[in-house]
């Protein structure tokens, strides 16, 4: 390495100046070092990535660094330059952190996987783009429930504030204590009680064009069963209030939601029918009948929540 900077020290001194070649280089020296080369090609690479590309941020820093990182071998163990090498080992470094936080935001998280299989096994199949069903998930929020935990009180929580769809784990609902059915993955947990409360609200805006009236109108009733987590379980819940605004707004996604309310809705009761007929003397049978009827929306109405799906 001394031999090098001699040699380096020799050829500057023995370098010609003249004013015929003065801006120009009159004798070129030999190549870098190929720690220097490699340097400069991640740095090349670096500037080629298409920023149209998914992980453009991610490349660009791994490039970036490990060409600073050739940077600093090189300006450490060949040419001996500390200033050089403080340069670009502060480069490394900032890359390096940088780097750090832009892959950890990209993990995919156990939420976004379950969020991606409600997408694949329930929107997507109905052709909802995913950029839409992102603005509808970012209407709600995530969250959990430990064994045990009640998301409704039969007879206590109010209805007309809040829906859920089932991501991960399992619920039980309970009627007077009995058991009514089971809810799974990717299920709503409350589609009778939306579909109860959002029929009710429609009714009363074709009854009263007043926004404040209705307002005032608006009497929440209460949950008539008992939803409960059998284990530990995620849900995606939206407010009311904010779901039915964006809907209004996006009315393709607003049909294809009451599609996929209706639908749960019927899967339920096809699983509490065959419940039922396997066991016809259940104390269910007499307790079923009046929960089907709590559910439905109008009795003047010829479309109910529950009979004409």
């Amino acid at each position: 390495m001394m031999t090098l900077n001699q040699t380096l020290s020799q050829n500057d001194d023995t370098e010609p100046h003249s004013d015929d070649a003065q801006g120009a280089c009159a004798d070129w020296r030999e190549a870098q070092h190929s720690l220097f080369q490699l340097a400069n090609m991640c740095l090349i690479l670096s500037f080629l990535t298409p920023n149209k590309f998914r992980y453009y941020p991610l490349c660009l820093r791994i490039f970036l660094g490990t060409g600073y990182l050739f940077f600093s071998l090189w300006s450490g163990l060949i040419v001996c330059m500390p200033d050089v090498l403080i340069w670009s080992a502060g480069f490394f470094f900032v890359n390096l952190l940088h780097l750090c936080y832009i892959g950890y935001s990209m993990l995919p998280s156990r939420i976004n996987k379950d969020l991606d299989d409600l997408y694949k096994k329930l929107f997507e199949p109905l052709r909802v783009s995913k950029p839409e069903y992102d603005c509808l998930v970012k209407v709600g929020y995530v969250h959990g429930l430990e064994r045990f935990d009640e998301y409704a009180k039969e007879g206590l929580t109010p209805c007309g504030l809040k829906t859920s769809i089932l991501l991960k784990g399992r619920l039980k609902v309970q009627f007077e204590e009995l058991l009514v059915h089971y809810i799974e993955g990717n299920q709503f947990v409350d589609s009778p009680e939306y579909d109860f409360t959002n029929r009710t609200l429609t009714s009363e805006r074709s009854e009263c064009n007043s926004p404040e009236r209705i307002l005032l109108s608006d009497k929440r009733d209460t949950y008539q069963v008992t939803i409960s987590a059998v284990e530990e379980s995620l849900l995606l819940t939206w407010s009311l209030d904010k779901l039915s605004q964006f809907l209004q707004s996006n009315p393709a996604l607003s049909a294809i939601f009451q599609l996929l309310i209706g639908k749960d809705i019927s899967d339920k009761l096809y699983q509490i029918q065959e419940m039922l007929l396997s066991d016809p003397e259940c104390p269910l049978a007499r307790s079923n009948q009046n929960y089907q009827l709590r559910t439905q929306t109008d009795s003047h109405s010829s479309q109910s929540s529950l009979l004409n799906l």
